[in-house]
């Protein structure tokens, strides 16, 4: 799905309303030169993108907390909560066509019953809210990999996610399994499977085979199977040959 636009308001005033083009999109300062007082690198670049990724089931806290060296800016926090500031965006299908399917989102920064998380005029909790962007978005229900995984690639707004093109994730909450499913998905193999717990399953089975093999060797376990094997085929004999009286009920009830 495409960028349509970004609204922000504040005390239901719009304060920007940002339209976005097909293909790239610049944030440039359009300050004159005459009355620039600095480079123009803090025109809100990032900004932007925090508050896409809010849209799009983020926390919001990288809008008022550094994610660097965990500042916490409290004027921020402060002006998003107090003036009730609504983020709207809108996503859709086609740019180019009116009547394109679309998605709006709208969320704000409070809790509990002044809190509001829509997707297209519908309330949703934190769990549907994020189930419903990955059903919309990216056309899937499959547990793994999660929303939060997959927009990682398409939002770029930490250090890390702009120097790490495939390792995007947060390197201390993620492993290899983690970034398969991820992969897998990226190259358009959708699979339900949770592959964390074939991984563990199959961990459990090393581990056993591991002290199976240091506890006996391997003829000692060939000989005991054998005896196994040799007594699992006497007791199918036996019940294969097993037979009950005929009279049996009959002398039971006597």
């Amino acid at each position: 799905m495409f960028l349509k636009n970004l609204e922000i308001k504040k005390n239901d005033e719009i304060i920007r309303n940002i339209l976005f083009r097909k293909g790239i999109n610049l944030i440039v300062d359009e300050t004159s030169p005459d009355r620039k007082t600095s480079s123009g690198n803090s025109v809100g670049k990032t900004t932007v993108l925090r508050l896409i990724d809010y849209c799009l089931d983020g926390t919001g806290k990288n809008l008022y907390i550094d994610p660097e060296f965990k500042t916490h800016n409290h004027i921020i926090e402060s002006f998003i909560k107090e003036n009730n500031v609504v983020i709207k965006l809108v996503l859709v299908d086609d740019l180019d066509d009116e009547m394109s399917e679309r998605v709006t989102i709208e969320r704000n920064f409070l809790t509990y019953t002044k809190k509001i998380q829509k997707i297209n005029n519908e309330d949703y909790g934190n769990k549907e809210f994020s189930r419903k962007l990955k059903e919309l978005i990216f056309k899937t229900d499959s547990e793994q990999p999660t929303f939060k995984q997959l927009k990682s690639k398409n939002i770029r707004d930490e250090k890390n996610k702009l120097i790490n093109t495939i390792r995007v994730l947060a390197p201390n909450v993620v492993t290899d399994v983690t970034y398969e499913a991820l992969h897998l998905f990226w190259f358009g193999i959708d699979t339900n499977l949770s592959k964390d717990k074939l991984v563990r399953a199959r961990n459990i089975e090393k581990r056993i085979q591991s002290r199976l093999r240091k506890e006996n060797n391997l003829s000692q376990i060939s000989q005991a199977l054998m005896i196994i094997n040799r007594r699992i085929e006497e007791l199918i004999s036996q019940k294969n040959t097993f037979s009950v009286n005929e009279n049996y009920e009959v002398d039971f009830k006597k």
